[in-house]
């Protein structure tokens, strides 16, 4: 009863007060940020209770000694401390080399000091950690009977184990800080593998609560890194989710952090024949800190390294640039050297510091004193109990003259090397990297680089390799950034936590802006929709926290690219949060902080960045704080399924003059996962799909890419929105002078070639000629007088035929990412011509038929013309008055009715908001079973045009009069010169929802399957999505016309459609015009009908019609995408109109032309 009045309200009074609560609770506004507060304490307050009780309840238990991978105390055990990448260049030669040659991980290899130990490893799972075969970790332990693994990868996407998908609910029993995961039977006993080694792993792990893998590498070093009292170091880049480590049965200590390095000193160990082992667990208490919206996958999955340093080496290096101007910027490199011996001057005469460019010196400095650190550094957690080295610091500094700025349209690198030098001048040790030279600011609420303010078109990024889950290589980073800038990106999010070093060196060479994120989400501690910082108030859990983000500051510091830290991502706020902002503050002033939790009135962020906020809620937390800070929306236009409708209006307001600065897209690839089915066809898989539970089915496939990178339709559209270079006219209503606007930040439009492509009224080309532009500095505006133009290159009376002006512009050289001729940026402008016309003659049979005979029997009403076309009526039953079949001489092009629909295969974000959500509404009315409430009223009627067959029916759901939903009139008139009219009047009853679609839906024949329109295109697009599909005259098949969104949908829609053909390889087609109004909304063909596509749940459930499925819509509703989990379509694409009438005409005929 509650919902059917819900249901009742909403439908008649719309969505927009359910909406104000939802964002006003959202993004804490109109008092709702002291209501969550309270309920956030409250819910706090019951966790705390309950642990309490818990450990009251076994007392006997917690005295027992607990592993440290439940223990939120120990965040490791002799790990190194943390330090950025280093290379143990063997000489200053070597490291230029190195970096002259892009510093490729696939060349560390070929480093003198470097061994890497990437490859095929020994590998056992176990179902927990206290049953890993005894020592198994020692040199002479039998491993024959072992499977081999290859490093790095996830052993759950080689046949271990399975994957696990969850948004935000952990997959484990939360009792913090222990780990306790008991898989179901059915999740066990499950049949769905990724490799033939599930069904052994599964019966090991049926009871498990902590898979276990077993690890053993035998591996050899130099010899000559025994001798000379030189330093051997292991470094793991990244391991999930905790491990013990041991080198020849020696232990070297514990790691947790899954996304950052864990560094020993194997110095001791070191034999020139070795074995390392590593015990792997799935679930540690690190796993609380770790809940961020992707696959749980485990193991080793980043790359294995050991490097060699002199006794006394580079520790550390920490490069700024400050006093910056047009005319000189100072650098300055805080070294830290290490060495067993406490008088460093006996060892090392001198540091020097060279910056290049290119080959060129830049700038040198040197210094001869160390001052010697006393004290311990901070290890927040990591318990070391080995002798460590003295430390040693200095500060060398230099000027760099006329520096090269970096930015993301420029990003020009210097190579800095810093070198150890001895008393004889020989080089001990050295160290290199690129850096830039920029300065990042918030001045006045906004956001400044280089002096200059700054739009973010940012997008957020997962690790995600579709066929080796976590493990990506960085062929995978190059194709993503690549993906990124061609689609005029200029900025990413390392969502949620920290990427592969190499990615940022990719970003320094690229140019990105980066939102370096810590490797902190606790989203499964969550009220009433918002996280609460409860781990980040309990002290036991303060080095948890205070390790992830200070070692991720340690190690990307020097990176140019990197302009904001985040703290993590949907973790509350509290205590651990303040302390992080604090640190941060005082260690790196020349970065700002983002963080999204506790709202935008917290004090650790810089930035107002919230989720999903609607641009209204934007402009509402801009004022928030009388304009101190800028709004950088961290996520926004969730790209999930069908989706991002209303991107645009975003845009509109990101460039106007105010503190809406840009975001970041949520997210860049759909996060499926390879899989077959039983008859041997891929899909791409999500969350269940492996027998897991709990997941959250397909909320992981949100990109704007498929998983193998190829782009959703969406992609178009963003790439068009965020373009450097728009054209539009001058003023409204005058079709002579356009304004060309340059929106790059540093760049002018001297590296863009621009061409001009005129069209007629019907999309036939005209002329096209290249424009050389005057010097359009950044940020400014040029005005060219496109008539004058035209009229200079082409008779003036093909002017009076121009209808559509393309300007594109491409690049005139290669770059690092795109070759010469890449589109990077076009427009299109629309003269009034183009409405007024409607051509279609050049369809006509040139022998025009005039005669029609008609002829009709009990059940159908049949005529024809002597033009070849058939055309039949049934004369009784529900679909009477309806066509029931058009023939065109032996082809039969229509069968089956034409009919009225209003209903769609619903989107992912049709489903968002559960009860809430259209398609739940749409259920409840009962669009999707609607019949013809008994038989229709049917007239007949000869007139002067032709013959008329009228048709008078109601429909409701499951033909129950009781329930009328929809009176629907149908006329077609047949003329003799081969068309058919057919006007639609439809009356719809106002206490129903919004409706999807206000159409007609029709079966043609399965042979047509060329696709031709004069509309917009050439890709999909909607209502809330179609700025970047330009009105043209395309071609296609109906296989391409599909988009296979891995979750079927509706899909392949092309808006504001003058007219469309299907065509079969003869020459047979038939045409449908739009007549009043003169464009159909959206027109789709398609190979599969919508029943099939709302039911199936994978791409390869889908089964193929022996029909193609028309749908030819005078209204489809937008698709949405502010979020997936409210009704997000934007009013001005929604419609409660209860009186609908338009009309088309069809032709079939033999093409002429």
């Amino acid at each position: 009863m509650f919902q059917r009045l819900l249901y009742y309200l909403l439908n008649v009074w719309g969505l927009h007060g359910l909406l104000f609560v939802f964002d006003s609770w959202s993004w804490r506004l109109h008092g709702a940020r002291t209501i969550i507060f309270f309920t956030n304490w409250v819910y706090d307050a019951g966790w705390k209770v309950r642990l309490w009780w818990r450990q009251l309840s076994f007392q006997k238990f917690w005295r027992l000694s607990v592993p440290d991978w439940e223990n939120p105390l120990v965040t490791g055990r002799n790990k190194r401390d943390a330090h950025c990448p280093l290379y143990a260049f063997s000489t200053s030669k070597e490291a230029q080399n190195f970096w002259t040659n892009d510093g490729t991980w696939s060349k560390l290899d070929s480093l003198e000091n470097t061994v890497l130990l990437n490859g095929s490893w020994k590998f056992q799972l176990v179902p927990e950690p206290d049953a890993v075969p005894t020592n198994f970790h020692e040199s002479n332990y039998f491993d024959e009977s072992w499977d081999e693994i290859p490093v790095p990868s996830n052993w759950q996407c080689k046949g271990y184990d399975r994957p696990i998908y969850t948004n935000f609910q952990y997959p484990f029993c939360v009792d913090p800080p222990h780990i306790r995961r008991r898989t179901s039977s059915s999740e066990a006993l499950s049949g769905n593998a990724v490799t033939e080694n599930t069904e052994k792993s599964s019966q090991n792990c049926a009871e498990s609560h902590n898979p276990t893998g077993c690890y053993r590498k035998s591996f050899q070093v130099p010899s000559e890194w025994l001798s000379g009292h030189r330093r051997v170091f292991i470094s793991f880049e990244g391991v999930e989710s905790a491990f013990l480590c041991w080198l020849n049965g020696i232990e070297l200590g514990y790691s947790e952090d899954s996304r950052l390095p864990a560094e020993f000193d194997i110095t001791e160990a070191l034999a020139e024949e070795n074995t390392l082992a590593l015990q792997v667990m799935r679930w540690s208490n690190g796993s609380y800190l770790e809940d961020q919206d992707h696959w749980w996958l485990s193991g080793v999955y980043r790359d294995v390294r050991i490097y060699s340093k002199p006794a006394v080496f580079i520790a550390d290096y920490k490069v700024t640039f400050t006093e910056i101007s047009p005319n000189t910027a100072t650098i300055s490199a805080m070294v830290e050297v290490n060495s067993m011996r406490r008088l460093l001057q006996d060892d090392v005469a001198e540091i020097r510091m060279v910056l290049l460019d290119g080959q060129e010196l830049v700038c040198e400095g040197r210094m001869t004193t160390f001052q010697l650190v006393e004290t311990e550094p901070e290890r927040y957690g990591n318990h070391v109990d080995i002798v460590q080295d003295h430390r040693y610091t200095c500060d060398v500094r230099g000027c760099v003259d006329s520096p090269t700025l970096w930015s993301a349209e420029n990003p020009h690198l210097y190579t800095f090397i810093l070198t150890l030098i001895a008393h004889n001048g020989d080089e001990i040790d050295c160290e290199a990297c690129n850096v830039g030279v920029r300065d990042v600011n918030i001045f006045a609420g906004k956001l400044f680089l280089n002096g200059t303010p700054i739009t973010i078109q940012g997008v957020n990024r997962h690790e995600h390799c579709p066929v080796n889950g976590k493990y990506v290589s960085e062929e995978l980073m190059i194709h993503d950034i690549l993906l990124m800038k061609q689609n005029n990106f200029n900025a990413v999010r390392t969502a949620h936590y920290p990427n592969h070093p190499r990615f940022y060196d990719l970003c320094d060479k690229y140019g990105l802006y980066v939102v370096d994120e810590a490797n902190i989400e606790t989203h499964g501690f969550q009220s009433l929709l918002h996280s609460t910082g409860f781990l980040s108030n309990e002290k036991q859990w303060a080095n948890c926290f205070l390790s992830r983000f200070v070692r991720m500051v340690k190690r990307d510091q020097n990176h140019p690219c990197i302009v904001f830290w985040s703290l993590g991502n949907e973790s509350g706020f509290g205590k651990s949060h303040q302390t992080m902002a604090a640190w941060i503050r005082s260690e790196d002033k020349s970065r700002p902080i983002m963080y999204e939790g506790g709202g935008a009135c917290t004090s650790c962020t810089d930035v107002i960045c919230p989720m999903y906020a609607r641009v209204e809620t934007c402009y509402k937390l801009s004022l928030l704080d009388n304009a101190n800070r800028p709004v950088i929306l961290c996520e926004y236009s969730h790209a999930m399924g069908n989706s991002n409708g209303g991107l645009e209006k975003y845009w509109l307001h990101f460039r106007k003059a105010n503190k809406l600065q840009g975001g970041f897209i949520w997210d860049l690839v759909d996060q499926g996962l390879v899989k077959e089915d039983g008859n041997g066809k891929k899909y791409w898989a999500y969350g269940g799909d492996f027998g897991d539970v709990p997941n959250d089915r397909q909320f992981c496939i949100n990109g704007l890419a498929f998983p193998d990178r190829s782009p959703h339709p969406a992609m178009y559209e963003v790439k068009y929105l965020q373009q450097p270079v728009t054209v539009e006219w001058q003023s409204a209503g005058h079709y002579r002078n356009v304004v060309v606007r340059n929106w790059y930040h540093f760049s002018s439009l001297h590296d863009l070639e621009t061409t001009l492509r005129a069209y007629s009224y019907d999309g036939v080309e005209m002329f096209e000629f290249n424009i050389k532009l005057q010097f359009v500095a950044p940020c400014e505006q040029h005005v060219i007088d496109v008539y004058s133009l035209m009229l200079s290159r082409t008779r003036k009376e093909n002017l009076s035929f121009v209808a559509l002006i393309n300007f594109v512009f491409q690049a005139r050289v290669d770059t690092d990412w795109c070759s010469a001729g890449f589109e990077i940026a076009r427009s299109q402008l629309i003269l009034p011509k183009f409405y007024s016309h409607n051509n279609r003659m050049h369809f006509r049979s040139l022998q025009c038929p005039l005669e029609l005979c008609v002829r009709q029997n009990k059940d159908v009403l049949t005529i024809e013309t002597s033009g070849g076309l058939g055309c039949s009526f049934a004369k009784s039953g529900i679909y009477a008055g309806l066509l029931h079949e058009l023939r065109f001489g032996a082809s039969q092009m229509i069968h089956g009715p034409i009919f009225p629909c209003f209903w769609r295969a619903c989107t992912d974000n049709d489903r968002g908001g559960e009860a809430l959500s259209f398609s739940s509404r749409w259920s409840h009315a009962g669009l999707n079973s609607l019949k013809v409430v008994n038989e229709p009223r049917v007239s007949f009627l000869s007139n002067t045009e032709g013959f008329c067959v009228e048709s008078h029916f109601s429909l409701a759901p499951h033909g129950i009069e009781a329930k009328r939903m929809t009176d629907v009139r149908m006329t077609h008139t047949i003329k003799p010169s081969g068309e058919i009219r057919l006007d639609t009047a439809i009356d719809v009853n106002r206490y129903i929802p919004e409706l999807p679609r206000v159409g007609l839906r029709l079966k043609c024949g399965e042979q047509l399957q060329s696709v031709e329109w004069l509309g917009r295109g050439p890709h999909e697009c909607y209502q809330d999505r179609k700025a970047s599909a330009f009105f043209g005259r395309y071609t296609s098949t109906v296989d391409n016309m599909f988009t296979p969104y891995i979750v079927p949908s509706e899909n392949g829609s092309r808006s504001d459609v003058k007219w469309a053909a299907l065509a079969d390889d003869f020459g047979r087609r038939i045409q449908f015009t739009a007549e009043t109004p003169s464009f159909f909304h959206q027109f789709s063909a398609l190979n599969y009908d919508l029943e099939t596509l709302d039911a199936s749940l994978h791409t390869n459930e889908l089964q193929r019609s022996s029909h193609v499925n028309v749908h030819l819509d005078t209204f489809q509703m937008g698709v949405g995408g502010d979020d997936s989990w409210s009704p997000s379509v934007h009013n001005e694409f929604l419609s409660k109109a209860q009186k609908w009438t338009f009309s088309c005409t069809i032709y079939a005929l033999q093409n002429t032309r």
